[in-house]
Formats: structure tokens, sequence, C-alpha cells
């Protein structure tokens, strides 16, 4: 006889207390004569409520559970089990709880997700994997050690998509659309550019407030209003009589599109000086005439059109001129005496122009190009020339020439004999000389200047 003894051990060689069947008797050990027998072992041991073991292999022996051995000598056959632990996972409610076991000193993986999708705009976001009530961190698919029972939870947030749509706008850190994952409860705050370049002289601009504030209750999008804006540029244009002179922008100023806009004339007024002055003869808009209310529809040039004119002063002492006024500047201005020669005898002679520069110009008429503030002053000389020789031979004869109250009065003396009744306070023009005819050998008689 030999004796076949039948041991349990578990995977770390830990003994099993289990009974085997030996040859169909229940026994831990039997003698039996040498030959072939059948052992058999439980194919799975309760340790506990959370802990088993399961048979893997016969080590002396072959099969499963129910094993076959040949008997020579005494033998020893162990029946060797996988020691498992019961591992509880906690999905819910983002996925399904369900027990596994497994194998005492194995890594188990669990299939834990860092999201699942619940619906368009809407999922469970992993924030904790706790391990018997032990934070391990939001980890996708753990590896943890299983030891004993072991209870795997997964903790979740709900989370909802709220996204920000500028449409063609890069409103956000140069993006259109931004979207941000945001948990249920919380508030999502987005800051948007106030301001977006869309180009040379083009911008959006955002109507509205700068910062998003959004309390998360489900998904939303969020839709900002933003207004394109153009540059205009707004000076004047300073036209003479040679044309466009000067063009010069004063300022600029953004615009939304679609507005009406008001361009105030008086804004864009050069300068004016003593004897200069702008007259405005209409806007123009992007090189066309516009009146001063307009819609804007893209960046434009925006000018108000004057013309520079100049004063011509014309100024005589006697008599009258024409040709003063406001002209423009370059043009021409003509300028002239109504009459040039005046009075009776001692005549009143116009000699020509001076200007503010002591230029002369002798012609009555003149046109003179106004280049500048003009100020132009007759000047006349007496002409003595008639009333000279009128006393060139008469005989017996006297010139004498008074003025009385801005009249001229003549007085021809025929004769020495002939008495003036009417006497009167006179103001000579210049000495005049009466001869008597050299055949009379009369005196020669000198009225000087300052008598009667």
């Amino acid at each position: 006889y030999a004796q076949l003894r039948v041991e349990a051990v578990d995977h770390t060689g830990r003994p099993l207390d289990i009974t085997p069947v030996i040859s169909g008797e229940a026994a831990q050990e039997r003698w039996l004569l040498p030959g072939t027998y059948t052992i058999e072992v439980p194919q799975i041991v309760t340790l506990g409520a959370d802990a088993r073991a399961v048979f893997e292999r016969w080590e002396g022996a072959t099969g499963g559970n129910t094993g076959t051995v040949v008997l020579r000598e005494n033998t020893v056959v162990r029946a060797v089990y996988s020691r498992q632990y019961r591992v509880a996972v906690i999905l819910a409610p983002a996925g399904t709880n369900y027990d596994t076991w497994v194998r005492a000193g194995d890594v188990y993986s669990p299939p834990i997700s860092r999201y699942v999708t619940v619906g368009e705009g809407a999922r469970w976001a992993l924030k904790d994997v706790a391990v018997n009530g032990v934070s391990q961190g939001a980890t996708e698919r753990p590896q943890i050690r299983i030891n004993g029972p072991t209870e795997i939870k997964a903790v979740w947030a709900k989370e909802y998509l709220i996204a920000v749509d500028c449409g063609e706008v890069r409103c956000i850190d140069g993006q259109s659309r931004v979207e941000r994952w945001v948990e249920e409860g919380s508030v999502a705050q987005f800051r948007l550019d106030q301001i977006v370049p869309a180009g040379e002289r083009v911008r959006w601009r955002l109507d509205g407030n700068p910062v998003v504030e959004i309390k998360t209750t489900e998904p939303y999008t969020v839709r900002p209003r933003y207004i394109k804006q153009y540059l205009l540029r707004i000076g004047y244009i300073v036209k003479t009589a040679q044309g466009e002179a000067e063009r010069r922008a004063v300022r600029e100023e953004w615009v939304d599109t679609g507005s009406q806009y008001t361009v105030d004339i008086s804004l864009f007024k050069p300068v004016e000086a003593q004897g200069i002055r702008y007259m405005n003869t209409g806007l123009v808009v992007d090189g066309a005439s516009t009146p001063a209310t307009f819609t804007v529809t893209a960046p434009h040039d925006v000018y108000i059109v004057w013309n520079k004119e100049y004063l011509v002063e014309v100024e005589t002492p006697i008599g009258s001129a024409s040709g003063g006024g406001w002209y423009l500047a370059g043009s021409y201005a003509t300028v002239s005496i109504d009459q040039p020669v005046r009075g009776f005898l001692i005549k009143d002679r116009f000699e020509g122009w001076v200007d503010q520069n002591g230029n002369t110009y002798k012609n009555a008429t003149i046109t003179i190009q106004v280049n500048q503030p003009m100020r132009l002053t007759a000047t006349w000389a007496k002409d003595y020339t008639e009333a000279a020789a009128l006393g060139v031979g008469v005989s017996a004869s006297g010139l004498l020439g008074w003025r009385r109250k801005e009249v001229t009065r003549v007085i021809n003396t025929l004769t020495r004999r002939r008495e003036v009744k009417e006497e009167l306070e006179v103001q000579p023009y210049a000495v005049v000389e009466i001869r008597v005819r050299e055949e009379d050998k009369t005196a020669v008689r000198t009225v000087e200047k300052g008598k009667k």
C-alpha cells in the first residue's frame, strides 16, 4: 500500500481548509494499492462574504477539480486555488454598477472614462476615483492592486457645453467660436474683445458688455452682437482759381456701418485772416459731391471744399472807382476810375494806382491777378496847363483863380477900371502872373499868395 494525501493551497501558498474526495471517499488521505485513482476538490471555496478560492490546477495530478492521479508510492497531491476578492465598481450615474472577482495581488483597471456623453451638449465628467473611500484622483482607467475586498467608486459631475459664437468676428483670443464645458450650477464667464480689427480702416465694435456671465443649467450658446465700423478721414480742400491748392485731413472717426453721418462744416474751416476768407462750395465723399448728411457704407474720405478768397479794396480821393470786393485767389480783378480827368481849367488828373506794397500802375483801368489781399489807391495831380494857356495873348486882362467852399471861380478882369463889387475870401491855387501887352508899357502886377 501507498499513502495518497490531497492538500489545498492558494496561489500564494496559503493553505486552504477543504475536504477532498479520494477515490469516492471524503478524506484528506488514504492508503491504497498502487494504481490510478480519482481525486476531487471543490471548484470554488467560499472564504467569506467577499473572498473565495477558485480551483486553478493540480500539482501531482491531472485534470480539473476532478482529477486523476497514478499512485506508485506515497504521494502528496496539491490542489492550487486562486484566492479572489470581490471588487464592487460603482459607476452610477454615468454608468452601470457591477461586481467582479479579482485574484489577490493582481492589478485591476476598471473601465472608467474621463467623460460620458449623455446628450447633445451634456456629459458626465469624472471628478475622482475613490478606492475604499480613499481618493485616487480623476484618473481614467485607474490601475488598482487588489489585496482584499475592494470598492471602487467613480465620482461624477454633470457638465454642459457653453459656447460663445461671434460669427465672422474673432472675438475671443483670435477665435470666432469658443466652447467650454462648465459644471452644472456654476457660473461661466467669458471676456469679449470690445474692438476687433477686420482690415484696413475696418473693425468690429461690441454692442454690449464685454464680460459675459452665464449660470449653467443647460447647454447654451451666446451670440454677441458686433457692429462693423468704418474709419472716416475728415478734412478740407482749399481751392483757388488754379484748382486744388491744399488738402488736409483734420481728424479720423470710427462710424457704424449703415448710420447717417452729418458733417459739421464749421469744424473744418481753415483759419481766416485780415482780407482772407473761405467760402464753402460743398462736400465730397470719396471724390464725389455729397450732401452734408450721408450713409456710411465703407471707409470714406470726407472733405469739405472751400474757395479761398482775397479782399481787393479800391480807394480814390476824387471821383469814384470800381472793382473792389472779394475775389477767388488766383483770379483776376479789373479796377478802374470812372473819370480820369476832372475839373475846369485847373484840372485833377489821374496819375495811377499804388498798391499796399508800393507798386504802381499807370492805366486808369487795370486787370491784376489777386494772389493776396490788396489795397489799391488812386493818385491824382493838379494840371494848370489850360489855365496858364488862357492868359497868354490876352490884352489888358488878368486871370485869377479862387476856391471857395470847394467851388472854383474864375474872374476875368477886362480892364483895370472895372470894379469888382463882391469881395471874396479866397486862397490862390498858385502865384498867377498877369501881364499887359508889351506895347502898353504897363507895369507887371503880381498877385501873391494870401492876399485879397
